[in-house]
């Protein structure tokens, strides 16, 4: 996790108690300050995930970029991470991730934004997105949102298009 306060510090410069404080905020957030000590090559994919996600964290970013940032984790993780992200977004960081679980995009996110065939199809409200032509389209399904009460959004579900 330490790398990821590099950007703060120029070459040959040993790191202070700054950087050793940002690493275990970063460490606290993300529920992971029980693998400090272990080294990389003994952690399961999640466990990396996670240590990526607080390696970013670390750096005090602006902006937080994220490619797929729940692969690998079980739905304990995945629940973990995106109430992390939640909480970094409350603090004025921006938090873009490209999801490709339509459905867990759409339970997290704020605004979503659908590309298809390299152009935007969509952009909006998760459920709005989710509801449009251009989405099922996109994919050739049928998405049908499922209203549950006391559930932010909708559940979905997702059949695929006849052929023709």
């Amino acid at each position: 996790m330490a790398l990821g306060r590099y950007p703060h510090r120029g070459p040959f410069q040993p790191y202070v108690a700054e950087d050793d404080a940002a690493v275990a905020r970063a460490l606290a957030r993300t529920g992971i300050a029980h693998l400090a000590a272990r080294r990389l090559g003994t952690l399961s994919a999640g466990e990396r995930q996670l240590t990526t996600l607080a390696r970013g964290l670390a750096q005090e970013p602006r902006v937080l970029l994220l490619d797929e940032p729940a692969a690998h984790l079980d739905v304990g993780h995945q629940l973990q991470l995106f109430r992390t992200l939640d909480e970094v977004r409350r603090t004025g960081v921006g938090v873009l991730a490209v999801i490709h679980d339509l459905a867990r995009a759409a339970a997290w996110a704020e605004r979503m934004l659908l590309l298809h065939e390299g152009r935007i199809a969509a952009d909006g409200a998760p459920d709005a997105v989710l509801a449009s032509a251009a989405a099922g389209r996109a994919f050739g399904v049928k998405i049908r949102g499922h209203a549950v009460p006391g559930v932010k959004g909708a559940l979905y579900s997702f059949e695929p298009e006849p052929p023709g």
